[in-house]
């Protein structure tokens, strides 16, 4: 009961993003009753969800040649709120990597076949 209603967690593997989301009832919000929580799971290609950083549709379909200089900006952004969280006293995780994007490495990611 102690999470917000619409809690969502993002995971990755191997270039497939899977977006699990949380929703309570609003009807049946008392702790001590029996409750509903509904729950869904989306999976994306990398393609996909890459896509969704972008606006328009062509932005979207060339998303690869943008991505650099968005990721400058989401990059910029987080160290922003990294610094403010650090003001707040708050401990970060400075051993994060974002996952790779296996469109724009395939080289790093291919395995070789006996």
């Amino acid at each position: 009961m102690a999470l917000d209603s619409g809690a969502r967690w993002n995971l990755y593997a191997n270039g497939v993003y899977m977006e699990i989301s949380m929703q309570r009832d609003p009807d049946c919000m008392n702790p001590y009753l029996p409750g509903s929580y509904f729950l869904s799971m989306e999976l994306q290609t990398e393609n996909d969800f890459m896509g969704l950083h972008f606006r328009t549709e062509e932005d979207q379909a060339n998303w690869r040649a943008l991505w650099p200089e968005r990721n400058q900006s989401y990059t910029k952004m987080r160290l922003e709120k990294e610094k403010a969280a650090r003001a707040k006293g708050l401990e970060i995780d400075t051993e994060y990597q974002d996952p790779p994007l296996l469109t724009l490495t395939p080289a790093a990611h291919t395995s070789k076949v006996n």
